[in-house]
């Protein structure tokens, strides 16, 4: 026999189907709720894995933006010192 949801069971049963069919839709109820537990860990997974990516992404972005103004302060300061130069 395979698992079944007692509630569902109850549920068929006090809505006057019978015994038989109860049965089996509570079974059938009761698959569709393991699927889903499972698709449920996967998600937690993959909501893990895409919050990751966006605190290095941003992480990295803001380096990347770090760098360039950094980059810029020296262009500026060379092009100050090849103006003197010359």
């Amino acid at each position: 026999m395979r698992l079944m949801l007692p509630e569902v069971y109850d549920a068929f049963l006090a809505a006057d189907v019978p015994e038989a069919t109860a049965r089996k839709a509570a079974e059938a109820v009761a698959l569709y709720e393991t699927r889903l537990a499972g698709i449920e860990r996967e998600l937690a997974v993959v909501r893990w894995m895409v919050g990751t990516n966006l605190v290095l992404t941003i992480a990295m972005l803001t380096g990347l933006g770090t760098m360039y103004l950094k980059l810029t302060d020296l262009a500026l300061q060379l092009g100050t010192l090849a103006g003197r130069l010359h």
